[in-house]
């Protein structure tokens, strides 16, 4: 090796059957998640079914993203080409009879049980993945070797891993695991040149996560990058939030795409057309703008209310002193009232007919009406009071963020900032969708008139300029078009 040229570190996770192709493990992964990882999104090809296994062809998976990618880095090294030392880290979660496998097996039922189909890579990419045909659990396999395998200018490493937590250390403070033996290997041997480390795999909210963040803390690596691309979760909204986490917490580079991948892993993809578009249509840049939106929506919103509520505390402090002297004149005219009858009950015991025996009685209804008005209904009626106007103030704060937030994503892309036909359709979707949210604010609003606080509904309040207010249109949902969040 060349002084000066890095060293790139290729991590493939859990890139195995029971998380990709195996319908009777509970582990698995959506046709969505799976398929984009193993099939180009203008191929038209999709998985078929039999027997509780996803099926496809061999010349599908070595076209797809994850194929593509293994072919530009490993099969172009193994072909001669490539720039640098490519070390590829494959992690394989891995599960032998104990009582640990036993408990996690009881929560999430049989996975990648040592030697099965199911926690083997995928059959048309083992060449890719297992070049030196020294992966651990294949009969006749080699022991587990951390200084890996090497076939020219790749060195394959099998890690195998029963738990989440991949990189551990024992309590002396060296290697607790596989993957923790495998990059001090790594470190010691090339102590002093630039490490790259690209992570790719499955369930990127946990164990994709947790990796980057053990990388981030235990391995000199001079950059680490997780590809948008080639990682995958259970849903959209869990994959966007551990990169969105990777990102602004870990400082870890999150990269779309499946060419620039290949290009920071030290290959040259050359003009490879399907290459440049083997990526997802979902890059997390795309999303990046949305979070940092929605954080200063939410920041707003938070401000407005602590103002309301400093405006509130003043009124708040002076509808206690209002209902504390309340409560004591009327204290204090009940037990007057209460004086009042007890005396006129005695007069009235001693002298029936100069006392009328109703006249205390109405005195000692009145003491009573008194004492529970004081106690139950006007605090009651305050404290429900107070509480729906905060209330409301949250509601009208949370819907109109909504509102907001919806509008810059239609009104500030670059298409709309230039009018033309689409940006008319997507306005016209704004006021659709606007105009639904106008309609269950007035249903919500409603339920609290039901429930007797009398406030009014912001529903009222005049359309923005350019848009149509929710009485002009009617709560109809846009069909035919994309474009919400």
């Amino acid at each position: 090796m060349a002084v000066g040229e890095p060293v790139h570190v290729l991590i493939t996770q859990c890139l195995q059957n029971d998380f990709l192709l195996n319908l009777n493990c509970r582990l698995h992964l959506p046709d969505a998640a799976a398929g984009k990882l193993l099939i180009h999104p203008d191929s038209g090809r999709e998985f078929t079914r039999r027997r509780g296994r996803r099926l496809l062809d061999a010349r599908t998976q070595r076209a797809g993203p994850l194929g593509r990618l293994l072919t530009a880095t490993v099969g172009q090294r193994l072909a001669g080409g490539g720039w640098g030392v490519l070390h590829l880290v494959n992690v394989r979660d891995w599960h032998v009879p104990s009582p640990e496998y036993d408990a996690e097996r009881a929560a999430y039922g049989s996975h990648c049980e040592a030697g099965t189909w199911g926690a083997d890579y995928p059959e048309a990419l083992v060449d890719l993945l297992d070049p030196t045909r020294t992966r651990p659990g294949r009969a006749g396999g080699p022991p587990f070797d951390p200084r890996g395998h090497r076939r020219g200018s790749v060195v394959v490493h099998h890690v195998h891993s029963n738990t989440v937590f991949d990189l551990r250390r024992d309590a002396s403070g060296g290697h607790g695991s596989e993957l923790g033996a495998v990059l001090d290997a790594i470190a010691a041997e090339h102590d002093g040149q630039d490490i790259r480390v690209v992570v790719v795999g499955v369930y990127t909210d946990i164990k994709i996560q947790l990796l980057l963040h053990s990388l981030r803390t235990s391995f000199p690596a001079r950059q680490i990058v997780v590809s948008d691309s080639l990682t995958a979760s259970v849903t959209l909204e869990r994959h966007l939030a551990a990169l969105d986490f990777a990102d602004k917490v870990l400082r870890v580079e999150v990269m779309h795409g499946v060419s620039d991948l290949a290009r920071l892993l030290g290959a040259e993809p050359g003009e490879d057309e399907e290459l440049e578009s083997a990526a997802g249509a979902v890059a997390f840049a795309d999303y990046a703008e949305y979070f940092q939106a929605k954080q200063r929506i939410i920041s707003y919103e938070d401000a407005q209310l602590r103002g309301y509520r400093q405006q509130v505390i003043g009124r708040l402090r002076a509808t206690v002193r209002l209902v504390n002297l309340t409560n004591i004149f009327l204290i204090v005219c009940g037990v007057l009232t209460v004086g009042a009858s007890v005396a006129l009950a005695a007069v009235a015991a001693v002298t029936p007919r100069g006392v009328p025996v109703a006249l205390p009685a109405v005195a000692l209804g009145l003491s009573t009406v008194q004492l529970v008005s004081v106690f139950l209904r006007r605090p009651a009626q305050g404290l429900i009071q107070l509480l729906g106007e905060e209330t409301i103030f949250r509601m009208s704060l949370e819907s109109r963020s909504l509102r907001l937030a919806l509008a810059r994503y239609h009104l500030t892309t670059p298409d709309a900032l230039r009018p033309d036909a689409e940006s008319t359709a997507r306005t016209d979707l704004l006021r659709r969708q606007v105009d639904v949210l106008a309609e269950l604010d007035r249903i919500d609003f409603d339920r609290f008139e039901r429930l007797g606080l009398g406030l009014a509904s912001p529903a009222t309040e005049p359309a923005a300029p350019g848009l149509a207010g929710p009485e002009a249109r009617p709560a109809t949902v846009g069909t035919g078009q994309s474009g919400g969040t």
